[in-house]
């Protein structure tokens, strides 16, 4: 017992022991996960390696140095299958070897993957004190950066990245997409087009060009990448992560292969691995769930319903209950059964009520089944749990003006807007709720047109010019208001967006007729 405090390692199948000091360094407990449910393999190697750090700190004048080898193979393997007893062990890793910049490193992907950004920015920035030059920690840290609202920071990484390495696709498609989000259409042309030059397999960056296009008004550029839209996602070489698929065993391996089919868009050859983990590991619920994803991607609905149910017959808790659930909702949502989507959606709130994409997926259903009024608190709980997910504030206040709370409305974007400054969408929000809020107390058309003119020189696009031809008309300019409306009807016929071609023209006879807009957003965005 004496070798299991020193080594910070909790008794197996027991409560985490407390930490005691190992020379001038205290280690934290390193609880043996509960192994009674995986494969008898995984099963052995994990026990072996907790003996294996118990057994070397028992030893007589224990080196601290290879003490901290063996907590950072414990925490690599404990990582690889996801169990939390990794954070712990790479936690005494990097202390017990504080030169090492793996140990910070795994720390910060086992972080972001969790989606504590926080930690995971901390982290990624002591991997790069040690290491300034490792591009993978750059463009780690630059997306963390991001995803927290820090624009600046994200962008000052990312272009060191790019110093060191000009042709780094992902780091091109996050500048590409913090471009977009600062109304940089030809910003994000650029760095999204180097990001394709980069890796021409990554479907997925066609379709945010072919609105970088449309944004610039080049409809024939923005056909064609529509054209060509696909769900193969940028990938990084990530040797620090990679290697963790070398440590698998079992169904895992098979799960970790699905996973790289799914990222490279290859949802057949995903499925079928997934097939295999499920053959190997029954009991497996996340290589259920993955398994219903990668139908759904190939539209098969009723097969991905299948598989995440087999999922959640396993009754997997707390936030992988919650994802299975949520995976649920989604897919009884698109086979048309919003009862069923509720249901599911609901369910995953009760397992994980820390979980804010639990909560944005109720939000997202209610507000789409015409129910804003109930959204609300539910974007209300999400935003309290990540106030960072700058979409949420936008769809939380298209629910509040449906309620009839254009007031709170009009507060709740203000906040975001000055949290959020280099937003477009938020911004955009802002000037339709000033200019065209039901409530006279709630309009402001100076105030609108402005913002609104700020909007339109940073993103000219169908949305913004319908936005400012609402504030030129709500301070009583009409000849602005449809020069403004048909701009943005020729771009919606350019676009084909049939939907917007209906509303636009609506909007413009009412200017025509001497009268101002009193509905924010088109009825048709309250669906999707």
């Amino acid at each position: 017992m004496l070798a299991a405090r020193r080594a910070g390692i909790g008794a197996p199948g027991g409560p985490a022991l407390p930490t005691a000091v190992t020379s001038a360094d205290a280690l934290r407990a390193v609880p043996l996960p509960d192994l009674s449910a995986v494969e008898p393999d995984v099963r052995d190697q994990v026990t072996a390696q907790h003996r294996a750090v118990v057994d070397m700190a028992g030893a007589p004048d224990a080196d601290l140095a290879a003490l901290g080898e063996a907590q950072g193979a414990l925490g690599r393997l404990l990582l690889a299958y996801g169990f939390e007893a990794a954070e712990p062990a790479l936690q005494n890793a990097r202390d017990l070897q504080p030169g090492d910049p793996r140990w910070p490193y795994l720390l910060g992907h086992l972080h972001r993957s969790a989606g504590r950004f926080d930690a995971a920015a901390a982290a990624y920035a002591r991997a790069l004190d040690l290491a300034p030059d490792d591009v993978p920690a750059l463009v780690r840290l630059g997306e963390v950066e991001a995803a927290r609202g820090g624009a600046d920071a994200a962008r000052r990484h990312l272009e060191a990245a790019l110093s060191r390495d000009p042709a780094h696709a992902l780091a091109h498609a996050l500048l590409g997409q913090l471009a977009a989000d600062a109304g940089d259409v030809d910003g994000a042309i650029a760095h999204y087009e180097a990001a394709l030059a980069a890796q021409p397999a990554a479907s997925s960056l066609h379709y945010p060009l072919a609105l970088a296009y449309r944004d610039q008004g080049d409809a024939e550029q923005s056909a064609a990448h529509l054209a060509q839209r696909g769900t193969q996602a940028v990938l990084m070489d990530e040797p620090r992560v990679d290697d963790l698929a070398n440590l698998k065993r079992g169904s895992n391996l098979f799960v970790f292969q699905g996973a790289s089919q799914l990222r490279a868009g290859r949802f057949a050859e995903a499925a079928a691995a997934y097939e295999k983990a499920i053959a190997a590991d029954p009991a497996n619920a996340m290589a259920h769930l993955d398994l219903g994803l990668a139908r759904f991607r190939q539209d098969d609905v009723a097969g991905a319903i299948a598989a995440v149910e087999q999922a959640a017959a396993l009754d997997p808790r707390g936030n992988e209950g919650a994802k299975v659930y949520q995976a649920l909702g989604v897919y009884r949502q698109a086979a048309g059964d919003p009862a069923a989507a509720e249901s599911a959606f609901r369910r995953a709130v009760e397992l994980d009520p820390k979980s804010a994409d639990a909560h944005l997926g109720l939000a997202n259903h209610l507000r789409t089944t015409g129910r804003c009024g109930d959204a609300v608190g539910a974007y209300d709980r999400a935003l309290a749990l990540a106030p960072s997910r700058r979409l949420a504030h936008v769809q939380r206040a298209l629910c509040l003006v449906r309620a009839g709370r254009a007031a709170e409305a009009r507060a709740g974007l203000e906040q975001a807007a000055a949290a959020f400054r280099d937003d477009v969408d938020i911004a955009d929000a802002l000037a339709r709720v000033l200019a065209a809020a039901p409530d006279d107390a709630v309009r402001d058309g100076q105030k609108a047109l402005a913002l609104a003119t700020a909007t339109v020189e940073r993103r000219r696009s169908i949305d913004t010019l319908e936005t400012l031809a609402m504030a030129h008309a709500e301070v009583g300019d009409f000849d602005a208001a449809m020069t403004a409306q048909r701009e943005a009807i020729d771009l919606a016929v350019a676009q084909k967006r049939e939907a917007w071609i209906a509303v636009l023209r609506a909007e413009l006879a009412r200017y025509e007729a001497g009268q101002p807009n009193r509905v924010p957003w088109p009825a048709f965005l309250y669906d999707g």
